[in-house]
């Protein structure tokens, strides 16, 4: 599970490096580069809706099951694609995992009063590592031993509480 969990977080580290050098390497605007990205991703959805629902599909149509709501989260699903592909192009790869980070922070703390989600002192570490790990590459805070024995100390807390 752990290896499985490194494995996937440096493909993904090596996807967004890649993502972003498309995006600053080429003359292509963002908008033809985003277009030739999702054909790959069209390609393997139309594959599998062939694959798997090729009768549901011809009896009755493609956008079976649809409702506004549907339209909507396709919609903003690709906005937020655009958006995160203007962040990379003008930005840095880093500020988009900084981006996606602080979302999961914010979303968390905003399901306390909408859902009575209970926070854990495991969210509390992971929170503070997240938020930290923004100062430090702002330089905001300064990157010196009382720093670093601070982090080691959260990292090393964080893993006697999962045990």
């Amino acid at each position: 599970g752990v290896g499985m969990t490194v494995m996937a977080a440096c493909l993904s580290g090596l996807a967004g490096v890649y993502f972003e050098k498309l995006l600053k390497g080429a003359e292509t605007s963002i908008w033809i580069r985003q277009i030739q990205l999702s054909v790959g991703g069209m390609v393997i959805g139309f594959g599998c809706v062939a694959v798997q629902d090729s009768l549901a599909v011809r009896e009755n149509g493609f956008f079976q099951g649809y409702t506004p709501f549907t339209c909507f989260l396709v919609l903003w699903s690709a906005l937020g694609g655009l958006v995160i592909a203007n962040v990379v192009k003008y930005a840095d790869n880093l500020y988009k995992a900084f981006a996606v980070s602080l979302s999961i922070v914010l979303a968390t703390l905003l399901s306390i009063p909408i859902f009575h989600f209970q926070l854990s002192l495991l969210f509390f570490l992971g929170a503070s590592l997240v938020t930290s790990s923004m100062f430090l590459y702002e330089g905001m805070i300064p990157f010196d031993s009382f720093t670093l024995i601070g982090l080691f100390m959260t990292v090393v807390g964080a893993g006697f509480l999962i045990k």
